[in-house]
């Protein structure tokens, strides 16, 4: 099965805020403002709710608002870490260390070389994952033929 690839964009206009929109068929901006979420979607409204009823979403927010600020201990409040080398690069495993969270998050990864970031993946429950090229890796990635090709872009032995 091939997987969908959308493109789009991911940043932090504030401290507390984290923005994410796609592009494509499928449009969708989506709004974490501290605990409370907005989720926009073509012909479909905007949907409210707060962070605590969805888990998943609450452990990416607090990762990427830990890893995008370099607050190491907000990242280890919420996850065990472990940074390791991997092929050319080096990978930053989180593992929540929540209960309910982990019900629904196996983990994230985020790959990098030297000092950048190139993608970050996000395990959940029932092996669904998800896979983001950062930066300009992701118009690499929408670029390349295959999944083995757009794995390499991640410049880890990406699994």
């Amino acid at each position: 099965m091939q997987p969908l690839l959308f493109g789009g964009e991911l940043s932090q206009p504030a401290a507390d805020e984290l923005l994410k929109t796609v592009e494509g068929d499928q449009p969708e901006r989506l709004r974490i403002a501290g605990e409370r979420v907005e989720v926009q979607r073509e012909g479909q409204g905007t949907r409210r709710f707060s962070l605590k009823r969805a888990p998943e979403l609450a452990a990416l927010a607090a990762s990427l608002r830990a890893l995008l600020g370099g607050d190491r201990s907000l990242l280890e409040r919420h996850f065990a870490i472990e940074l390791a080398p991997a092929g050319a690069g080096w990978t930053l495993d989180l593992r929540p260390t929540d209960a309910r969270v982990a019900r629904k998050v196996r983990g994230m990864r985020l790959h990098g070389v030297a000092a950048e970031w190139r993608c970050f993946d996000l395990d959940l429950a029932e092996d669904e994952r998800s896979r983001m090229w950062l930066g300009p890796w992701a118009a690499s990635a929408r670029a390349a033929g295959d999944e083995p090709g757009r794995d390499a872009l991640c410049g880890t032995a990406a699994e």
